[in-house]
């Protein structure tokens, strides 16, 4: 917990970034650990909701790392199956980084980097490629106009100084308890089966056998860690009983920062599941302004001759999200009040998982989220947004379609989705993305120069229509 005020757990500032060695953040549990119970003064009620495994911020997250320029790049010619080399046109990258190519399939490991100028990057790595990528140079059916159009992008999922890692804390494996020796979960729950049964079902077998592991067979941290990925939640602070004590919330500053199935980020969290401070059950926003008085904007300031306090912001960029095993990444929607600013999120690259500009972040991965309320968008528009586990279907919350009267116009400007869907609904701007997965969009989306490819999936991108003001325009889709 990141207290309120002047609360704060810095791995480097915007003026002093994070360079010499690395700060590495672990959030630690899975899902016997126990839960949090209560956490007054700042939740009433129950905690139970907010798990084990998370890092609350009612002060600021100051997370810088060593400044890269550009994180993210499109290949300049065809890069072959068996081909330990690349060539990309440009980017800030270093021997030891692990990059993700085109869709995520292939992450390598950087052993070499060149710059050759104005030809670009060479990137090597030993293990070849396992399959085909069209580069700048890639030319549609013989016209020209669509040079370059349809290539593939390679971004950085690890190399940053400053990494927050929600630990693959190693579990049970299932696969010695069968005659097959086939883990049972493999290929996900099944139908009744929640993590919470799989959990005990885990428990039992460790009672009962005492053992953990298998020769045939590794720890299975994929399955004990099951969307149980790192929860990082920004909330707000106000006084229990006097009005005209300043308030408070969460920042989340980061550049250059790697998360590691530690992404699921809610930078204005709603206190659902029935949880909220103090006041009005879901009426964030009027015990938010029954409290006059911001403590940047307090009017002690004024008397002390410190009118011009800076105020704060939340700041995503030139961040890697990697979400191979579980989580998703930040859902960018309020709780109602658009208590601090934040700046356009830029220059980052997410790995699976998924983003919600007004919406849920989830990564839709086959999990059974069912339709409770028309419209039926209900992976997309949740009072949850999908941040902490994406299966929230035990949640009533999860259930609540998202109607927000602050939906602030997101400014979501050159990012970089490998294999991650993307979720917008009204009140947003998607501008010059590289979209590598499923798109939904609501009409009144702001959405264009964008180039969006989801193979494999039922559709590149889907709408909601409202009236007659919708559309895409200026987006490149195959």
């Amino acid at each position: 917990m990141v207290g309120a005020f002047w609360g704060r757990l810095e791995a480097g500032t915007a003026a002093a970034p994070f360079i010499s060695g690395k700060a590495h953040i672990v959030l630690k549990g899975q899902p016997m650990t126990p839960q949090l119970r209560r956490f007054q003064p700042h939740i009433a009620g129950s905690a139970k909701w907010m798990k084990s495994k998370f890092l609350a911020v009612q002060g600021t997250l100051s997370l810088h790392g060593a400044t890269r320029t550009k994180i993210w790049a499109r290949l300049t010619t065809e890069a072959k199956a068996g081909a330990k080399v690349i060539v990309v046109e440009e980017g800030d990258f270093k021997v030891g980084d692990t990059i993700t190519i085109d869709l995520g399939v292939e992450t390598r490991q950087l052993t070499q980097v060149l710059n050759l100028r104005s030809r670009g990057i060479m990137l090597s790595f030993q293990e070849p490629l396992a399959r085909n990528y069209r580069g700048a140079d890639h030319i549609y059916n013989n016209k020209t106009a669509t040079r370059g159009m349809m290539a593939s992008y390679v971004g950085l999922v690890d190399g940053h100084t400053v990494v927050v890692e929600g630990e693959d804390t190693p579990g049970m494996p299932m696969c010695d308890l069968n005659e097959t020796h086939r883990c049972p979960y493999q290929d996900g729950f099944p139908k009744g089966v929640s993590l919470h049964d799989f959990a005990k079902e885990m428990k039992h077998w460790y009672e009962k056998t005492g053992r953990g592991s298998h020769p045939n067979c590794r720890p299975c941290g994929a399955c004990s860690e099951m969307d149980f990925a790192g929860y990082i939640i920004a909330m707000a602070h106000f006084h229990k009983r006097h009005d005209k004590c300043p308030k408070d919330h969460g920042v989340i500053e980061a550049r250059n920062v790697a998360f590691i199935q530690g992404a699921s980020i809610h930078l204005y969290h709603d206190y659902s599941a029935g949880n909220y401070p103090y006041d009005v059950p879901k009426n964030f926003p009027g015990a938010w302004w029954r409290r006059p008085h911001v403590w940047w904007n307090d009017p002690v300031w004024a008397e002390l001759g410190l009118a011009d306090l800076t105020v704060p912001s939340h700041t995503i960029q030139s961040c890697t999200f990697n979400n191979t095993m579980c989580g998703t990444a930040v859902a960018f929607a309020t709780s109602g009040v658009y208590t601090v600013p934040t700046k356009p999120v830029t220059g980052n690259v997410f790995l699976a998982g998924g983003v919600g500009l007004n919406s849920a972040s989830r990564s839709r991965r086959g999990f059974p989220i069912k339709d409770k309320a028309g419209p039926a968008n209900d992976n997309v528009a949740t009072r949850t947004n999908g941040v902490g586990s994406p299966q929230d279907e035990g949640n009533t919350a999860a259930f609540e379609k998202f109607r927000n009267s602050a939906n602030p116009k997101w400014n979501f400007n050159e990012n970089f989705l490998s294999g991650a869907p993307f979720n917008s609904l009204s009140g947003a701007v998607a501008s010059s993305n590289v979209i590598m997965g499923p798109v939904r969009l609501s009409g009144s989306s702001d959405f264009k120069n964008n180039i969006v490819t989801a193979p494999g999936k039922d559709a590149c991108i889907k709408m909601w229509t409202h009236g007659p003001q919708q559309g895409i325009s200026d987006n490149t889709v195959y």
